[in-house]
């Protein structure tokens, strides 16, 4: 089973499995399927109260579909078929709005009689000694070296000047000499991608005839952004202009990645962890990618601070969101969200209920136990 964090992302996982499947099965012997489960997807032609299969399944799924199934004790034969489980984006555990549910779903199969094999991939992940010891035994692969390499720059815009306009010139000139070259440019809000994307395409006409922009958002429907997407990919269209909440979701490489919003309106300045997993989509193939992040002169970021940041890369810890310091702001209740967790636990136990050694025992296997 592998686990991606949003809908979109899975089924695009699914398709990219299913098109490599028979290279795969030749490679290793044996033929497999390919499935997905999403609040979107069921398991085609398939219940999970019928028998487990015989052949081989490698199922794509999100962390929430697949707590659903681990809380009803009638799929437990079917989940106990499960020999091996990949969690994507694994520094996800941390977050206080996604993470309780993935380390909820991580704890209970650390609680069956026979645990599957479990792999946490990340990008994203700093110290995690803690994620060791929760998973042991338990053998860590770390790769340093990004290939391909990464030119990193931050501009500094003062306040008489437009930034749009610094955009608009910076891609134009990418386009225009180099026909290798596609763009994303990552904006706050869904009305600035629509926009951006439509004075790019003006300016286009201009400066480099034929090309255009696109936007991409969450406004437009699944079939929509599949199509954007498969436009970029072929570089019929070079340039997509999306927004920042989508930067973990949209999977569109390119060789040049613009950051022009580092600032969400009301909520302060945006995380050096969502900006460098912004501009971690540049670069393709063995082409070395190339970001610019906008940093504005009444940015609460300063451009120093910023672009110390860019450079050293820092990365948080691996820590559980049930435990997360109260200094924090983006804390949670977590005596609200344990609540729930507890309640999903005893979902799974139906009417025969859990003691509350039972209850203890499956929290002593979660990240948070202590």
């Amino acid at each position: 089973m592998l686990l991606e964090p949003l809908r979109a992302l899975a089924r695009e996982k699914a398709d990219e499995l299913q098109r490599i499947s028979k290279v795969v099965s030749a490679a290793i012997g044996t033929t497999f399927s390919v499935q997905i489960s999403t609040g979107d997807y069921r398991l085609s032609d398939e219940l999970m109260t019928d028998r487990p299969p015989d052949a081989p399944q490698l199922i794509v799924a999100t962390p929430e579909s697949f707590d659903a199934i681990l809380r009803n004790p009638e799929y437990s034969d079917w989940v106990s078929t499960i020999r091996a489980v990949c969690v994507d984006e694994a520094h996800l555990i941390s977050s206080p709005r996604r993470g309780p549910t993935l380390e909820y779903v991580v704890t209970t199969l650390l609680s069956l009689n026979a645990p599957p094999r479990i792999a946490l991939l990340s990008a994203s992940m700093g110290e995690f000694s803690e994620a060791q010891q929760w998973l042991s035994p338990c053998e860590v692969l770390s790769v340093t070296d990004r290939v391909p390499s990464l030119r990193k720059h931050v501009a500094a815009v003062g306040a008489d000047e437009d930034v749009n306009t610094i955009v608009i010139d910076a891609v134009a000139e990418q386009l225009k000499h180099n026909p290798d070259a596609s763009v994303l440019v990552f904006v706050y809000r869904t009305d600035s991608a629509e926009s951006l994307a439509n004075a790019l395409s003006q300016s286009f006409s201009s400066v480099c005839p034929g090309e255009r922009a696109t936007a991409y958002h969450s406004r437009m429907s699944a079939e929509g952004r599949e199509r954007i997407r498969q436009s970029f990919l072929a570089k019929q269209c070079r340039c997509v202009v999306t927004t920042t909440a989508l930067a973990m979701g949209v999977n569109l490489p390119a060789t040049h990645v613009i950051v022009r919003d580092v600032t969400f309106p009301g909520a302060g300045r945006l995380p050096i962890n969502d900006i460098l997993q912004m501009i971690g989509r540049a670069g393709r193939g063995n082409c070395t990618g190339t970001s610019l992040i906008v940093c504005r002169e009444n940015d609460p970021w300063d451009l120093a601070e910023l672009s110390q940041a860019v450079r050293q890369e820092p990365k948080p810890h691996l820590v559980s969101a049930l435990c997360r310091p109260s200094s924090r702001p983006e804390a949670t209740d977590s005596a609200e969200t344990i609540a729930s967790l507890v309640a999903n636990l005893l979902s799974r136990s139906r009417e025969s209920g859990l003691t509350e050694s039972e209850i203890r025992n499956f929290f002593e296997h979660s990240l948070g136990r202590k």
